[in-house]
């Protein structure tokens, strides 16, 4: 910023002085500038749900991170519009659906978004047919196919390997232990999925009805002409234009004005806050993956997590007792687990909520244990296709017995106690053991219902009716009263920053816990998994883990997610 000036004295001499001052940030100014850039914003790969730390290397943002950065560029006044560019995008549906609320956020600001496609799946397609303007590559068929479930069954393949399993389920519609015990689905579990998957495929195909200002009719006959050419997408109108990437810069300033200039970093420098006062700190907390007790695993290379409740209790408890965080924003991304882990959790929730404001954000899926833990929270964000319920609880273990003999395997069992062998995978329940377990089990499942009930307000009867094991969407859960209203996690941060007593200070600070380990950004920079602080697993932990998990317990998991049996709306 350059300044000068001229000044005389008394006398009649005069001169003149100069200055220029140099700052790390832009201030406001009273002049308004033009609205001029258009800012590029890359999808390229999964959206984890907090930034990875990786040696060597910058950042990557989280989901949050990115939604917080296209409401900053949706307020920015120099900003006129986004050019989106989707690649690879391998996020759920639910991300996509958070994607849509922030175009949405940024189109009623009055900024353009075109959107770029060198992904033509059904997400892809879906966050573009919020846009205004929609170009594809012309190197790619449109991949819009429709939504695919299956589920796996095992008992045959279990029979002839001389293994059999032994569930007892909390109640009828739980089917998480049904691929061990059943060779296809039961009657009212298939009705209850065939609804689910209606519903989703409305939401997928409604969605893009609405926005692309067609009947949902058509957009279902576009999904049964799939997989499509570029052209065959232009005529039919799901895309407006075909270029390359060399076109596409021209493309847009054909539309836009000759003017329009093009970045990838906006703001290119921090803008000074000018508020008084401390920005209000919130503390994010993901329940990620599978429910365990003890601490919080990754397995190295196959990346799959598991949330330990020793792990992510203690980061409840530390954002609760610091008085440097303002609130708490719960993300859960978890089909359930281990029903100890689910009631730890459940209680740490309480406690949190207790000192400090708390909401949760529900992602893909806070089911049977997910939602076990989410229960306490005073509010609960859940977006439409997120799955959540599946109140109940299932108990099993498989019998190998079958198979030590096809090895030619002899035993010798000694015992001491009536029930000393109970969990031996060597022998089956009798009726009368059977029906023993089932009656103490019960009492996790009551528990479960009261803990639903005393957390969300409700009678113990309205819990009943709720329950039995079935899967809700995000859009019943809302009118049943299991979550409170629809958004994703950035609405969830928006409501929970307006009820920070520390001013309207926006966006907050964001403290990620735990955070990550000097170990875990090491293996993040060696294309290993990287967790959270503490998550670094050997190979006796990965032996550990695995004997842990298979071993006769009390679950409270909805068996579809656990086993990625999810909807197929991917393209």
């Amino acid at each position: 910023r350059v300044h000068g000036g001229a000044f005389f004295d008394e006398s009649g001499y005069g001169g003149f002085q100069a200055g220029l001052s140099l700052r790390s940030t832009e201030e406001p100014t009273i002049m308004t500038p033009p609205r001029r850039f258009f800012v590029e914003v890359a999808l390229t790969g999964g959206l984890p749900e907090r930034p990875r730390e990786v040696l060597f290397q910058p950042r990557t943002p989280s989901l949050l991170d990115l939604r917080l950065r296209l409401r900053a560029l949706a307020r920015d006044r120099t900003v006129a519009g986004i050019l989106m560019k989707i690649t690879r995008f391998s996020g759920d549906f639910t991300q996509a659906q958070e994607l849509a609320r922030s175009i949405a956020d940024l189109r009623a600001h009055g900024k353009k978004v075109y959107v770029y496609l060198e992904d033509a799946g059904n997400r892809a397609i879906y966050i573009a047919a919020h846009g205004d303007h929609v170009i594809l590559n012309p190197g790619l068929l449109v991949r819009m196919n429709g939504i695919h479930l299956v589920r796996r069954f095992y008992k045959d393949t279990m029979e002839m390997l001389g293994i059999e399993a032994q569930v007892i389920r909390f109640e009828e519609y739980k089917s998480a232990a049904d691929g061990y015990v059943q060779r296809e689905s039961r009657p009212i579990v298939r009705e209850v999925q065939a609804a689910r998957m209606d519903a989703i495929y409305g939401q997928f195909t409604g969605d893009i009805a609405a926005m692309r200002a067609r009947t949902e009719e058509e957009v279902r006959g576009w999904v049964d002409m799939a997989p499509m050419s570029p052209q065959t997408a232009r005529d039919l109108g799901i895309v407006d234009a075909i270029a390359g990437r060399e076109e596409l810069h021209d493309l847009v300033r054909d539309r836009e004005g000759a003017r329009i200039r093009f970045t990838k970093k906006f703001p290119a420098m921090p803008r000074q806050d000018l508020r008084w006062g401390r920005r209000p700190r919130v503390a994010v907390i993901v329940l990620d993956g599978f429910m365990i007790t003890g601490t919080s695993r990754t397995i190295p290379l196959v990346g799959m997590r598991f949330s330990g409740s020793d792990t992510v209790g203690a980061a409840l408890d530390q954002a609760g007792a610091d008085p440097r965080i303002d609130g708490i924003l719960f993300r859960i991304q978890s089909p359930g687990g281990v029903a100890l882990a689910a009631e730890i959790l459940n209680r740490k929730v309480r406690a949190a909520a207790e000192k400090k404001p708390l909401v949760v954000s529900v992602g893909s899926y806070a089911a049977s244990g997910g939602y076990y833990a989410a229960a306490p929270a005073p509010r609960i964000f859940i977006l439409p296709g997120s799955i959540t319920g599946s109140i109940g609880v299932v108990y099993g273990k498989p019998i190998v017995s079958g198979l030590l003999d096809l090895l030619k395997i002899r035993r010798e069992h000694s015992t001491r106690g009536r029930h000393a062998d109970l969990e031996s995978l060597d022998r089956r329940l009798s009726d009368d053991e059977m029906a023993h377990v089932r009656e103490q089990l019960g009492a996790l499942y009551e528990l479960f219902m009261n803990r639903v009930a005393e957390g969300r307000k409700m009678k113990p009867e309205q819990v009943r009716q709720l329950a039995k094991g079935r899967v809700w969407l995000g859009s019943e859960a809302v009118e049943n009263g299991l979550a409170d209203q629809e958004g994703g996690i950035l609405e969830a941060l928006e409501y929970l920053s307006e009820h920070i007593d520390t001013g309207h200070a926006w966006p907050p600070e964001l403290t990620y816990l735990p955070g990550t380990s000097l170990m875990g950004a090491l293996l993040g920079g060696m294309g290993l998994a990287a967790g959270p602080a503490g998550s670094e697993m050997s190979l006796d932990d990965v032996r550990d883990l695995l004997i842990f998990l298979a071993r006769p317990a009390t679950w409270m998991v909805d068996g579809d997610l656990w086993e990625t049996e999810l909807l197929d709306i991917n393209g």
